[in-house]
């Protein structure tokens, strides 16, 4: 069972109660603006979504840096590829053929 101590500890670099504080900053800004527009309390769904959104960026964003750098790379040897076929395009027409 994890212990509370953990539990506290800094997510996407910024600590558990502080996610918790802005959740609750949103909630009570949501509930005052619907005090102003009718229905404007379900605004916190969608900003609840698109915090949690966030955070999930926030932690695969190393990841989803290096998976750009692995397309880009992968697209780079492609173009370079297609720069050399339509250089040579006899030997190109050869290798394919054997």
């Amino acid at each position: 069972m994890p212990s509370v101590k953990a539990a506290l500890e800094p997510f996407a670099g910024i600590s558990f109660l502080t996610h918790l504080k802005w959740v609750f900053v949103a909630w009570i800004g949501t509930q005052m603006l619907a005090r102003l527009l009718p229905g404007a309390g379900f605004l916190f769904i969608p900003f609840l979504l698109a915090y949690a959104a966030w955070v999930v960026f926030r932690v695969g964003a190393p990841s989803l840096r290096a998976s750009v750098k692995r397309f880009a790379d992968m697209a780079d040897t492609a173009a370079r590829t297609a720069a050399e076929i339509s250089s040579h395009p006899q030997q190109a027409e050869r290798k394919h053929k054997s």
